[in-house]
């Protein structure tokens, strides 16, 4: 069954242009639906996992005191300038 309308699209993944039956299709063929969808998977994982990299990170400098600096002359010492 032919579709009603046919898209001229370029693979996401080979860059050759070809023919979509749908809007929504982003590959030429299934080889390269498979490479895509694998890629897009493990860019998402990283992404995820980047984000929790951070927010440990940020809740670690959360858990931490802070310190300060201050001077402080020692007893019975006089500092001349």
């Amino acid at each position: 069954m032919t579709g009603k309308f046919e898209y001229k699209k370029v693979c996401k993944c080979c860059g050759k242009v070809f023919i979509a039956q749908k809007s929504t299709t982003k590959y030429c063929r299934k080889t390269c639906a498979n490479q895509g969808n694998k890629t897009e998977t493990r860019q998402e994982r990283l992404r995820i996992e980047s984000e929790e990299i951070k927010e440990r990170s940020r809740q670690n400098l959360l858990l931490q005191e802070y310190l300060s600096i201050s001077f402080r002359q020692p007893p019975n010492c006089s500092i001349s300038h």
